[in-house]
This record gives C-alpha cells, structure tokens and sequence, in this order.
C-alpha cells in the first residue's frame, strides 16, 4: 500500500504514516489510511506572562510558551499566525527554548495593549491557535520635572521653546541645551558723550539691543564690559544688570579726549555678541583757567532767551520754550528730552537741529513740539523721551515711531 517495498502481510506501517498498524488498531483510527492516525492536535496554548515594561530593547523576553498536547510524547513547535487578533505579530518574535521576545522597544503612549495571535503544532502537523493580549506597563517620563509627562509636555526639555518649534527649527527637543536661539545682532548705545569732571556713578547711556528672536523688546540679557579689542576704557566706566553705563571715576579731558570700551549682551540662552564703542569726552572749562577767547560758543539766536539753570547744574540751561540742555565747547548740546543735538540758527528766527537716526530738523518757539523733519519734508510731533529713546508722531499717521536719545 505504501509502496515501501514490504509487502502488506510483513509491512508492520501498511499506510506508511508513521503509527505502527498494532497503534492504529489500538488508538481506532485506520491501519490502511494514511490520512487517518493515531495522532491528536494540540488542545491548548499557554504564555506565563503577558505583561511588559515600555521601551525596554529588542529582544527582550515577554514570556514563555507552553502547548497542551494528549499525545504525552508529541514534539510541539510554536509561531505565529494569521487572522483575527494578528493585529501586532510583526512587534514580537519566538526565540529559543520557545520564548516570546520583543523585535523593537515598545511605547506605552503609543500602544497600551497589542493583540497577537500564535500556533502550536505537533510533529503530526495538527496544531492550535490562540490570541493574546500583551499589557505595555507605563514608565514615567518627564524629562524636565513639570509634572507632566512627556507625551503630554508641549516642551519635554523644559527650554522655553515648544516641540513643535524645536523640530521646526531642526534643533533637539529633547534636549535643554539644544534651543532654536539665534544670538543678538547688535547693540546700540543711546549716547557717545559725557562731560569731563563728573562725579564716578554719572550717567552715560543705556544699552540697546537687536535680537531676531525678541521682536518685542522683552527678553532678559545679561550686560558686561569685557576684554578685547576696543576694550583699553573699560576700567573707566560700569555697566550694571539694566544695560546702564555709569562713569567709574572722573574722566579728564586733557588725559583722554575719548574713550574705548567693549560691551558683550548675553541673551537667556546663552548666546551672545560683543561689540566695540568709542565714549567722547567733552572738554569744559578749568576751574581758575585764564581764557583768551571764549569756551563756551553763544548759543544759537534762537535759544537765546535761555537762562543759566544754577549753580547746582553747571552748564545747564533753561528754555521756556524749548526745555533744559547743556551747553559744551561746541555747538552740540546735551538736551534732557532730545539727547545730543547739533543747534545752529536758520537766520530767521528759527532754528535748525541735527539729530542722530533723523537728520536735520527744523522748528521755531512758536511750532515746538512740531518739527519738521527736512528728509521726508514733513512733521513731527515730539511726544516725549522713555527708556533711552525718543518717540513721535508723523503727521497723518497714528503711529508712535521712536529713535535712540
């Protein structure tokens, strides 16, 4: 029957199946069919852990597999299968001593439960399927300590920059060190001037910064004066945590006419920018100096109702009109409002003013605030001075635009 070379009478496996005729009789299955045999499939399928830690590395072992099967003896084999409940085989392998392993890490945030479907087969090729449900066991993951987990943080690495900007940026969120930052650009100073003979803590300017990621103004920068190039001044002056520059001691025209200092701006990222400025002294006249010719040039025709503002401001004047300044050896004056300004008449009655970031500008006792402003030949409304800066208004518009005082 099974063309095996033995005849049936001799043959002790007629239908060459494997089971011997005496097992098939006694099992009651056919000696002469080989499709019938003594064999039973596997009956059950057990995994003695179904529960695992999220994002442990691959090859981790999830459990071990164990089949049921009624022939005592029966050599199982175990895999995976497909159909219902296959959904997340291609996440787990069956390794050696018929372990159940991870191909990759798993996330908790992504999959809390995946169902897999796995066979076991006996020697015979009779085999059973069963489905389960692996458990992915949360760990807590907060980078940056908030409270809120990761999955959940609009900012895992806590640097003030969201995830989404960060990957926008191509910078890593997931690391505070790492921030989609670029440095200041420039630093400004809203004066270059101060008069020789001051007392140590006068004020000189306040610093200016241009950041492209404060638009507004309203970052938090770090101000000191630092060794370099341009910095041979520095010892002369103090620059404090507001971006304040102060006189350190009294600066002598006749020593130095003018002075090098090196500002560097530290934004809250770190980065940074330093930059080289050159401070003028302004000679005044020498306490018991005889003079051939006057120090002080006269003031401009148009400021000449101006009055002296006392001995406790020397130098100062007062304008009815037009408001307090400080007259130097040349025709630049100091004013309280405007900063430094070059005056000079216009031979009519008005007066002319150069002022730095504007240009020439023109006004009379009679137009002040109103200034007109010779490059775009209209007006301005001066509306006052604030935080280094001079702000106006142009006619027929509605916007405060603003300069460096």
């Amino acid at each position: 029957l099974d063309q095996d070379g033995i005849e049936d009478a001799h043959d002790p496996d007629d239908d060459g199946d494997g089971f011997s005729d005496a097992e098939e009789i006694a099992y009651g299955s056919d000696p002469r069919n080989a499709n019938s045999v003594a064999n039973q499939a596997p009956s059950g399928l057990d995994l003695n852990n179904t529960t695992i830690l999220e994002n442990q590395p691959a090859g981790t072992v999830v459990g071990k597999l164990f089949g049921i099967d009624p022939d005592g003896n029966a050599t199982l084999v175990y895999s995976r299968a497909q159909g219902q409940g296959s959904n997340h085989n291609n996440r787990f392998f069956i390794g050696p001593h018929n372990n159940l392993k991870t191909n990759s890490p798993i996330d908790f945030e992504a999959n809390a439960t995946l169902s897999i479907r796995l066979k076991v087969r006996d020697d015979h090729n009779a085999s059973y399927e069963k489905i389960f449900q692996i458990s992915v066991l949360n760990i807590v993951e907060d980078l940056d300590s908030d409270g809120i987990e990761d999955h959940a943080d609009p900012d895992d690495d806590g640097d003030g920059f969201s995830d989404a900007q960060e990957l926008a940026a191509g910078t890593n969120p997931m690391d505070p060190a790492s921030v989609p930052n670029q440095p200041p650009t420039n630093i400004e100073l809203d004066n270059f001037r101060v008069a020789e003979g001051r007392p140590t803590g006068d004020l000189v300017a306040s610093v200016g910064i241009s950041d492209p990621d404060d638009v507004n103004g309203t970052g938090s920068y770090a101000y000191a004066l630092v060794d370099g190039n341009g910095s041979s001044g520095n010892s002369s002056f103090t620059l404090d945590e507001n971006g304040t520059l102060r006189t350190a001691q009294i600066l002598d025209y006749e020593s130095n006419a003018s002075q090098t200092i090196r500002i560097r701006v530290t934004d809250e990222h770190n980065a940074s920018m330093e930059k080289s400025f050159v401070i003028e002294i302004i000679d005044l006249p020498e306490s018991g100096q005889t003079q051939t010719a006057p120090i002080v040039p006269d003031l401009p025709v148009w400021l000449s109702e101006a009055q002296p503002a006392g001995a406790q401001a020397p130098g100062w004047y007062t304008s009815d009109w037009f408001g307090s300044f400080l007259r130097t050896t040349s025709p630049w004056l100091y004013h309280a409002d405007l900063g430094w300004i070059f005056a000079q008449d216009d031979e009519n009655g008005g007066g002319w003013i150069w002022k730095e970031g504007l240009g020439w500008l023109w006004t009379t006792n009679d137009l002040y605030p109103y200034l007109h402003h010779h490059e775009s030949a209209g007006w301005l409304y001066f509306v006052k001075a604030s935080n280094g800066r001079i702000h106006f208004i142009r006619a027929n518009a509605n916007v405060v635009e603003s300069v460096a005082k």
